[in-house]
């Protein structure tokens, strides 16, 4: 059977028993891929950070974007959060293993068994900095001429950027800020979730006057989009957990779990949608 090798390969990065230099731009035999490590492959993001509000009507300015889902990926071609390298796939326990697993909502952690994506961070209200999480909510705008610099929030380690901050500056899948309306940063794509496109956007900053940011309802932890009145900033999307294992793997899920599957070469991908708090996956 012929393998799916990963697109746009890193040096030394391996795959089923191969390894890719950057040198020759080629892959090599390092053993056997019959007799390589069987593993699972994860893709863990937590769920999208409310946007902000503006407060109030006037010159000031609105609410920063909320920040995306912590990404959390061990996936062949798929950097984490904040252009980390890919975490270690966990290796097929010897014997049937439950992992606990939490999808969280708008706000909320999702979680495979030891492996937390952290919600993404609030937005920042009117003259009010974003907020830290799994990428930092974008900060919210200071009164119109104002000189007091508003900051995004800060992302975790390994998982995510900051927010940008209202002065226009800021990184990668974190919200947008209040100053004009931000844009939120573009987020991340992995090997196993082509046809999902991009995840883990950062929410919109609203501007002063200018209408609410739309909500990010979608899985895959977007941030929530800014608001230029009174009310609440929009919620974030759902977060979402893919796990890819060998085919000949046994896999159960607990009644709970929303999930699909499908094949992608020797393994079978799961994407699960929704699931916990008391839910798990069985493995081995």
């Amino acid at each position: 059977m012929a393998l799916d090798f990963p697109n746009s390969p890193i040096d030394g990065q391996e795959y089923e028993g191969f390894v890719y230099s950057s040198a020759t731009g080629a892959w090599r035999v390092t053993k056997d891929p019959a007799t390589a490590t069987a593993l699972i492959e994860y893709l863990v993001i937590g769920g999208g950070g409310r946007g902000g509000n503006q407060g109030q009507f006037g010159t000031d300015r609105g609410g920063g974007g909320g920040g995306a889902g912590g990404f959390r990926s061990s996936m062949p071609d798929a950097f984490s959060g904040g252009a980390s390298n890919p975490e270690t796939a966990l290796s097929i326990p010897a014997s049937p293993t439950a992992y606990t697993l939490t999808v969280g909502a708008g706000g909320g952690d999702s979680t495979l068994g030891d492996i937390v994506a952290l919600a993404g961070g609030a937005g920042g209200n009117t003259k009010s900095n974003g907020s830290a999480g799994g990428s930092g909510g974008g900060a919210g705008g200071g009164t119109n001429g104002g000189s007091v610099l508003r900051t995004g929030g800060v992302g975790a380690a390994g998982q995510g950027t900051n927010g940008q901050d209202y002065s226009g500056a800021g990184g990668g899948n974190g919200g947008g800020s209040g100053l004009s309306g931000a844009a939120g940063r573009t987020g991340l794509q992995s090997f196993y979730t082509q046809d999902l496109t991009v995840l883990a956007n950062g929410g919109a900053g609203a501007a002063a006057n200018g209408g609410s940011q739309p909500a990010n309802t979608g899985n895959g932890g977007a941030g929530g989009g800014g608001n230029n009145g009174n009310e609440s900033g929009q919620t974030g999307g759902s977060g979402l957990i893919v796990i890819a294992v060998p085919s000949s793997v046994s896999v159960s899920f607990s009644g709970g779990v929303t999930q699909t599957s499908t094949s992608v070469g020797d393994k079978t991908v799961y994407t699960v949608t929704a699931a916990g708090p008391t839910d798990t996956v069985t493995i081995g």
